[in-house]
């Protein structure tokens, strides 16, 4: 999936990108929220052993895999399957040996017209062919469709597309999915909406340094009150307000996901969010998690947005000119994104893409491990589409760590009990309490705050129902 290129994203929702998925259960109801992990075929080499080795992914922090990606070609066979064959019968078989399903992407930025002249009335039969011989001779379990941009006056290929491919590859066997954008075809998302079982929109990546405009963060979750300058009233990009036009849609909650990407975009030249973008000197998305970790972050430098539930780190110096806002998509955020899952009755989220987060000196993935704790702590979700309740107590290690001066706490909590959340100092002596009352089941999230202290090692401890837990914490000024 690329990002979009020489549009202001959170102006032109038009040019918003949608992922849509048919999953393969039966009904319309999923036993649990789903996360969509997206893998770039760069990441694993020809024979899985790459930068990020097939055997270093840990599935469990997942529910779908999607392998990317190949493209759609503007003539016979319309698809373009060369050297990918081998990685993705890998990918494919070690997915499904851990419970996931795994999909095939097809398409990326710009490729409306390539898909145009693969779906026409002539072409569409070969296309579809193509792409269900390839699902099914690799082992896969579906195809996604990355069409971008979808414009409107393309939507009835597009649905045509997504028709054909569902009797090609029936539900519940298969997963189809599908992304679109240009023009903001709400109706033919909405149109299809019976017969799909996911629809994501990708809420990263949500700033651009357009004329006129403002910088926002790349994937908030609550635009908190910030509306867009250019016209006053439209609030900035964020998961929320992009979630609200599709329900005004007619589109259902339980049919909606959204989008975490680990990595972000650095501003310079600037050094707060909703800052005029006039001092701006250069932007810069796409800037993988691990970069940012290596290169730019400091604990000094991160700061947590509660109101917008949003990470981002500052650099502001005398000079104006070497100033910098980097605003990503970190662990914290993908935590609360999920919590926003659990308490909004939304379908999932998708992560793009797990590569940009991998650790090559452990073999670690630190999205996954929260994505494995969010999938472990969720039951069976309620008809009605309540959030699931978490199945164990569990405290989360706080993040940043070391962290100045705010800090993220998260815990989960299964049944309604009385809660205390305490932070002490190395000597064992009580600094402060946090939480002390009773709470409801599910993720509660708590921000810390060491301005008044001084650098050190501190403790907090989390007792709830009987159950007992401290972490460390390093407070570094």
């Amino acid at each position: 999936m690329r990002k979009i290129n020489g549009r202001p994203f959170f102006r032109l929702f038009p040019f918003l990108m949608i992922l849509v998925y048919m999953l393969m259960f039966s009904g319309s109801l999923q036993a649990k929220p789903w996360i969509t992990a997206y893998v770039g075929d760069w990441w694993l080499g020809w024979n899985g052993e790459g930068t990020m080795p097939i055997s270093k992914i840990d599935f469990k922090g997942m529910t779908v895999c999607d392998y990317m990606s190949m493209s759609p070609t503007m003539t016979a066979p319309f698809f373009d399957s060369t050297g990918n064959t081998y990685p993705a019968t890998l990918l494919a078989a070690a997915a499904n040996a851990a419970g996931v399903k795994c999909t095939i992407t097809v398409g990326s930025w710009n490729t409306e017209a390539a898909f145009m002249n693969a779906t026409d009335s002539v072409n569409l039969p070969v296309f579809v062919g193509d792409l269900t011989s390839f699902v099914k001779g690799c082992g896969l379990n579906g195809v996604d469709i990355d069409w971008e941009p979808l414009r409107v006056q393309d939507s009835t290929q597009w649905k045509s597309l997504i028709i054909a491919l569902r009797k090609a590859l029936p539900s519940p066997q298969y997963l189809i999915t599908v992304t679109g954008g240009d023009g903001s075809p709400y109706s033919a998302y909405a149109s299809v909406q019976d017969d799909v079982d996911q629809i994501n929109i990708m809420t990263y990546d949500m700033g651009y340094p357009a004329g006129g405009y403002n910088a926002c963060y790349a994937g908030a979750i609550y635009s908190a009150g910030h509306v867009d300058p250019y016209n006053n009233t439209t609030p900035v990009a964020s998961c929320d307000y992009y979630l609200s036009l599709f329900e005004q849609a007619g589109i259902k909650k339980s049919k909606l996901g959204i989008g975490c990407e680990p990595g972000g975009e650095l501003w310079t030249g600037i050094s707060q969010p909703y800052s005029s973008i006039a001092g701006v000197k250069s932007f810069q998305a796409d800037v993988p998690y691990d970069t940012i970790m290596a290169r730019y972050y400091k604990p000094s430098l991160y700061h947590w947005d509660n109101a917008a539930k949003a990470a981002y780190l500052s650099f502001d110096t005398t000079d104006t000119a070497d100033d910098w806002f980097l605003s990503y998509d970190d662990t914290t955020t993908l935590n609360a994104k999920l919590a926003f899952v659990d308490s909004s009755g939304i379908g999932g989220i998708i992560i793009y893409e797990i590569g940009m987060s991998y650790d090559q000196a452990t073999g670690g993935n630190p999205f996954l491990e929260a994505a494995q704790m969010f999938l472990s702590d969720t039951s069976t979700a309620a008809i009605d589409n309540t959030p699931p309740v978490p199945s164990r107590y569990s405290l989360a290690q706080n993040y940043p760590n070391p962290f100045n001066p705010t800090t993220v706490i998260n815990y989960r909590i299964p049944d309604e009990k009385h809660v205390t959340l305490t932070i002490y100092d190395a000597l064992g002596r009580r600094i402060e309490t946090l939480v002390n009352g009773m709470q409801s089941p599910g993720l509660h999230q708590v921000i810390f705050d060491g301005s008044n202290l001084a650098s050190g090692v501190y403790f907090y401890r989390l007792d709830a129902g009987g159950f007992i837990e401290t972490k460390k914490l390093v407070l570094l000024k």
